[in-house]
């Protein structure tokens, strides 16, 4: 689907606690802006999806929650500010044409896990569901399930916990710069999920073999 008719921005409400967006802005540095002049309701743990084009069939059989214009998505650099009347930011990020944010044709960046911190590029990965149009995303919906996220220890991914989980852990911590792990392997690695890849997560994992 092309940029001008499949533009989309997923929001979600990690807090307690139920939220109006109307009367929100979201901006970027370069001057464009939509206040949402809409009541969009937000309950705990739901999502909303904010598009250029409400249109289920033009816009990549897309459920768009409500339509902004005003504001487009760069491919190269851009920001998303969210913010408050008082000019009060509440969120935003800043992606950077795939130097630390993932930046493949077709596929939306997608936050790992909601409780990280979503201004760095490291805890976005581009999404593996395929949609009907043929791009891939999940709008509406949670990113990642707990099963394809689950920090087990699983590096190689062959099902088995054993050395060789060991040595490609330990590999990583010691040589971090020549290891390129996936996003997958990231996930699987932070055994004591403390959001640290360290001596730690060896000694969880040895102990998970060993039990």
């Amino acid at each position: 689907v092309s940029d001008i008719l499949g533009e989309w921005i997923e929001i979600t409400n990690i807090s307690d606690t139920t939220i109006n967006l109307n009367g929100l802005m979201i901006s970027d540095n370069d001057g464009e802006s939509h206040i949402i002049n809409s009541l969009l309701i937000i309950e705990s743990g739901e999502y909303i999806v904010l598009g250029s084009n409400s249109d289920y069939n033009s816009n990549g059989f897309i459920s768009v929650d409500y339509e902004y214009n005003n504001f487009t998505l760069s491919n190269l650099w851009d920001e998303i500010i969210l913010s408050h009347p008082s000019g009060l930011i509440i969120d935003q990020i800043a992606y950077d044409n795939g130097l630390t944010f993932p930046d493949e044709n077709g596929r939306s960046m997608s936050l790992i896990s909601p409780s990280l911190d979503n201004s760095s590029g490291e805890n976005w990965s581009a999404s593996q569901n395929e949609l009907d149009s043929g791009d891939y995303g999940t709008p509406g919906f949670e990113n990642f399930s707990d099963a394809e996220c689950d920090p087990n220890g699983d590096i190689n991914n062959d099902t088995i916990l054993n050395i060789l989980d060991i040595i490609l852990l330990s590999n990583y911590i010691l040589y971090t710069e020549g290891i390129d792990f996936s996003d997958f392997q990231i996930c699987v690695s932070d055994i004591n999920q403390d959001l640290i890849i360290n001596i730690l997560d060896i000694i969880q994992l040895i102990y998970n073999i060993l039990n």
